[in-house]
């Protein structure tokens, strides 16, 4: 019966090493400036996204202001001095 626990939780533990290992793999891959999984290459239909907030501290958005790939320029909110800004490349199916 003490064997049956024994492998039980060498079992558990193992199971638990490999999940701590896979998921460092995992975000070891991912681009720290857009979250992205370096293997997989993100498109969007904008190429430049600015977020805008109320200090430089980041504490509230608000605005945004969006350059859209066909020329497009979107905005909604405040400008300030005080932003966020995302690149992206533009999806060639759009």
């Amino acid at each position: 019966m003490l064997l049956k626990y024994r492998i039980g939780t060498a079992l558990i533990v193992l199971l638990t090493v490999f999940m701590l290992t896979y998921s460092s793999i995992s975000f070891a891959k991912t681009d720290v400036t857009t979250g992205v999984n370096a293997a997989k290459k993100q498109t969007c239909q904008w190429y430049k996204r600015r977020t805008y907030f109320n200090d430089a501290a980041h504490t509230t958005q608000v605005g945004v202001r969006v350059w859209f790939c066909d020329g497009l320029i979107g905005s909604a909110g405040t400008t300030t001095i005080y932003f966020d800004e995302q690149e992206c490349e533009c999806d060639p199916e759009v």
